[in-house]
């Protein structure tokens, strides 16, 4: 149920008559700022979190959404303070059978938020509404798509987290997402905050698809932001109410991973690379068995096709896994002269890497007189560096959404200039 109490504005006997307004519904005045507050079971900081943030945001237009999945008086205590607040209130509370925990809460908050920018934030107290000033102020004057509330940055604290281990499973959950994401996630320093302000345009089209509690995750590795930046804050302790951190959260933050990891084209490309790259090794190792012991060919023609083999099947792995977010050229005349064309540069690219790992051992083993182990594991690594860039610079070309421009795109730019 929703429900929301706007503000009244006069109506015309002359708009009545034509039916286009009423006294009781008024015409809505879209607001800048949406804030999406998910609540459980927090009762007790509801009067509070609304004071202080209609001090945070006095003079800016704002609606309040709270989310509520709460077994105890939330709702009603919401519905009893925030007709002393300026801004409107909104309350939808979720029936059992639709709560889907904090980020799908979230989700549906961003749902029915009208603003042009949304901010989320918890009702716990330990994300400071005064900040939310900062973080508009910090998008609108820097063109930002996304602005994080950061405890990890110069001038943030995470001492409202408590305990060491619970310091210690936030600092690792940041760094295991930036290093599995670090093609998207590595400039972001709380990659799993949350309190964030985020362009409500940006989740235009976009499917967020949450699991547990990290809503930024999903909103950085889903949407096509172009620049994020971070604000420092204390993330302070909490005012009352408990903890909803769980050992079932710590799991369902591991399967949103996987599940990022999966399903977003791109995501975690170093990595996919380098599982292809393994698995290109045991069919070279399994076609080398087959055609020297089994069919007792010589060494080097059973060398020769389980190489070719191995290149064969990255190339076409990489293109539909790896590089899946990559599309092929326009122009081209057929699917089949474009694979053509991709598997010939990434034959090239691999030769070029196999050089490279070739140059690299030689060089370790006579000049700097390495370890053979040392030379060799220094070679692989700069053979598949090579590989990678190449791959990813040449062969699966990010291509530009328009590709020919026609007459029209030309007579605009020149309008514009």
């Amino acid at each position: 149920m929703t429900e929301t109490r706007p503000r009244h504005k006069a109506v015309t006997r002359r708009e009545a008559l034509a039916g286009r307004a009423e006294a009781d519904e008024p015409r809505p005045v879209r607001p800048l700022l949406s804030l999406i507050v998910p609540t459980r079971n927090e009762a007790g900081n509801i009067e509070e979190l609304l004071g202080r943030v209609e001090a945070a945001t006095a003079g800016i237009a704002t609606e309040i959404i709270f989310v509520d999945d709460s077994t105890d008086d939330t709702p009603n205590v919401i519905r009893e303070v925030s007709p002393r607040c300026a801004s409107p209130v909104a309350v939808i509370h979720r029936p059992p059978q639709d709560r889907d925990g904090l980020g799908g809460a979230v989700t549906r908050g961003m749902r029915a938020a009208r603003g042009e920018w949304i901010c989320v934030m918890d009702s716990d107290l330990q994300h400071p509404p005064e900040l939310v000033r900062k973080l508009l102020a910090r998008a609108e004057g820097d063109e930002c798509d996304i602005v994080v509330a950061s405890r990890y940055i110069e001038g943030g604290s995470a001492s409202g987290l408590g305990s060491p281990l619970r310091k210690a499973i936030s600092i690792a959950s940041a760094w295991l997402s930036r290093g599995l994401f670090s093609e998207r996630l590595w400039a972001v320093s709380d990659p799993c905050a949350g309190f964030f302000l985020v362009r409500r345009s940006l989740l235009t089209g976009v499917e967020l698809k949450p699991v547990g509690f990290k809503i930024l995750l999903e909103v950085l590795m889903r949407t096509p932001w172009r620049r994020v930046e971070e604000v420092p804050y204390a993330f302070e302790g909490r005012a009352g109410g408990e903890s909803k951190a769980t050992m079932a959260q710590g799991r369902a933050f591991l399967r949103h991973l996987a599940k990022l990891w999966f399903e977003v084209p791109g995501a975690g490309r170093v990595w996919k690379f380098a599982l292809v790259g393994a698995s290109g090794v045991a069919v070279n190792l399994g076609v080398l068995w087959a055609l020297a012991i089994e069919l007792e060919w010589s060494r080097w023609p059973a060398w020769a096709v389980a190489l070719e083999s191995s290149i064969l099947w990255n190339f076409l792995l990489n293109r539909t896994f790896t590089w899946a977010d990559r599309g092929a050229v326009e122009g081209v005349a057929t699917h089949r002269l474009a694979l053509a064309r991709d598997f010939a540069s990434y034959h090239a690219v691999a030769a070029t890497a196999m050089a490279a790992n070739a140059s690299v051992f030689a060089l370790m083993s006579i000049l700097a007189d390495a370890h053979v182990l040392v030379a060799g594991g220094v070679a692989v690594l700069a053979g598949m560096l090579i590989n990678f860039v190449g791959a990813d610079r040449f062969v699966f070309k990010l291509v530009p959404i328009v590709e020919r421009r026609g007459d029209a795109d030309v007579a605009l730019e020149e309008a514009a200039e």
